[in-house]
C-alpha cells in the first residue's frame, strides 16, 4: 500500500516538470529534459538535484508513514469514526512528509525560468491538496487505491500517457498566466487522461493535479 502512494505523490511533486514517456522512452526523456534544463538555466545542476533527491524524497515519505501506521491502520468496514481519527493524524504525517521534496522541487525551479518562491508554493499545493483527497471521507481514497480497478487504470494511464501530452510550447512555459488557447490545450490533456478509463478515485487525482495548476496559470478565469 505504501508504494502506492509514494508513487503518486512522487509523480505529482515533478508533475508539469518532467513529461510522462513511454517506459521505453523513458532514457531519452531524461536525457531531454537535462539538455532543457541546460538550454534553460546554462547548467545541468537542477538535473541533477531533482533526480538525484527522488529516492531520498520517497524515503523520507515512508518514514513519515510508518509513523502513522505504527497505531494500526482501520479496515475499511471499521467504523467511520475509527478511520477519521486514524486518517486525522495520517494527513498530519503526509502534509509533514511533502517537505521531504524540497530538494526535488529546488532543482525543478533551478532548471526553470520561474522564480523559487512562485514555482515551488504551486508543486506544494498540488501535494497538500492530493493528501487531503486521500485523507477526506475517512480516507475512502486511501482505500480505492487498494483496488484491482484502480491499479488496473492507473496502469493504463501510465502506458498511454504519452498520448495525452500537452505540445511542446505548453511544456516549456513557465507558471505564469496562460492564453485562452493554451488552457484550452491544458484542459484537453486532463480529458484525455481521464478517457482512459473510467475509475472515479483515478479521476479525482487528475482533476486534483490538473485544477491546482489551472488555478496558478489563472486558467480556472479564462475558462469558467
Amino acid at each position: 500500500m505504501g508504494s502506492e502512494i509514494i508513487f503518486i505523490l512522487a509523480v505529482t511533486a515533478m508533475f508539469g516538470i518532467v513529461q510522462a514517456a513511454p517506459p521505453d522512452g523513458t532514457t531519452i526523456a531524461l536525457l531531454n529534459y537535462r539538455e532543457k534544463c541546460i538550454n534553460v538555466s546554462g547548467s545541468d545542476e537542477g538535473f541533477y538535484q531533482l533526480f538525484g533527491s527522488i529516492k531520498y524524497a520517497q524515503t523520507c515519505l515512508l518514514d513519515h508513514m510508518e509513523e502513522a501506521y505504527q497505531q494500526g491502520v482501520p479496515e475499511i468496514d471499521e467504523y467511520y469514526e475509527t478511520k477519521n481519527d486514524f486518517f486525522a493524524n495520517f494527513r498530519l504525517k503526509l502534509n509533514a512528509a511533502v517537505d521531504c521534496f524540497n530538494d526535488v522541487f529546488e532543482g525543478a525551479a533551478k532548471c526553470s525560468t520561474e522564480a523559487y518562491d512562485k514555482l515551488v508554493p504551486i508543486l506544494k499545493n498540488v501535494m497538500y491538496g492530493l493528501v487531503e483527497l486521500i485523507c477526506r471521507n475517512g480516507g475512502e481514497l486511501f482505500y480505492d487505491i487498494q483496488t484491482p480497478e484502480f491499479r488496473t487504470c492507473f496502469k493504463l494511464i501510465k502506458k498511454n500517457a504519452f498520448q495525452c501530452r500537452t505540445s511542446e510550447a505548453i511544456r516549456t512555459i513557465t507558471y505564469s498566466a496562460f492564453s485562452l488557447e493554451q488552457c484550452r490545450e491544458v484542459t484537453d490533456s486532463r480529458n484525455c487522461f481521464k478517457g482512459i478509463c473510467s475509475v472515479s478515485a483515478v479521476h479525482d487525482l487528475i482533476d486534483n493535479v490538473y485544477d491546482t495548476l489551472l488555478d496558478a496559470t489563472k486558467c480556472q478565469k479564462e475558462i469558467y
